[in-house]
């Protein structure tokens, strides 16, 4: 089963090797109303048992702690 922390990438997708990635456009303040937001968004398409992983810490709620600073690039 997925948890999300730490990271858990998706069986079968590949990863881009890490001298190839590049920092995202979109940014990475994983907040706590991004994630509300994005979990929101999931449920009103229908999704069910939504794990959002990333390499921030999170509470027992899912939701990341106030005090995290950005996702690792690792």
């Amino acid at each position: 089963m997925a948890e999300a922390f730490p990271l858990q990438w998706p069986q079968g997708w590949p990863r881009t090797p890490a001298g190839r990635r590049r920092k995202s456009k979109f940014g990475s303040n994983l907040g706590i109303s991004q994630v509300t937001m994005l979990k929101n968004e999931l449920r009103l398409l229908g999704a069910k048992n939504v794990i959002v992983s990333s390499n921030v810490a999170v509470r027992n709620d899912g939701l990341p702690y106030a005090a995290e600073g950005p996702p690792s690039l690792r």
